[in-house]
């Protein structure tokens, strides 16, 4: 029997977050495949139903993480998406964004989110926050 890859999808904006998560799940030495979009509309088409290669990518993704701060279709959008979208709803939400704003944390989790962290400015601080995450939520699916 072939497992496949614990999958992260990582909806992120910024470049430097983007590359800073992949070298975080590199270094954990887990079988994890990160994926990555740019936004909320791109989350959304990324799951867009209607071919066999979205139902793939829908059965790959075990964890999205989530920025809030992005131009199109921020992360509250997402989540409030999410709630509404049979495919996703089953998905593991956590934030990873700058924003300690309490209604902002309070926000998110109303919205269903999974789990908070806020992105240090410290950047092996940054890629060990992100490689707690992970590991977490990939022994919580590999039980």
């Amino acid at each position: 029997m072939v497992t496949r890859p614990f999958g992260i999808l990582l909806v992120e904006d910024a470049e430097s977050d983007i590359l800073l998560v992949n070298k975080a799940i590199e270094k954990l030495g887990k079988d994890c495949q990160l994926y990555v979009v740019k936004d909320g509309e791109d989350l959304v088409e990324y799951f867009k139903s209607g071919s066999d290669d979205n139902e793939n990518k829908k059965n790959n993704i075990d964890l999205i993480l989530l920025d809030l701060n992005m131009l199109r279709m921020n992360g509250f959008e997402v989540l409030e998406h999410r709630n509404k979208d049979k495919d996703l709803k089953n998905i593991p939400v956590v934030i990873l964004t700058s924003s300690l704003n309490d209604k902002d944390i309070e926000k998110a989790y109303e919205l269903g989110a999974n789990g908070y962290l806020a992105k240090p400015i410290e950047i092996e601080v940054f890629m060990e926050t992100v490689a707690k995450a992970a590991v977490y939520w990939h022994n919580l699916f590999k039980r």
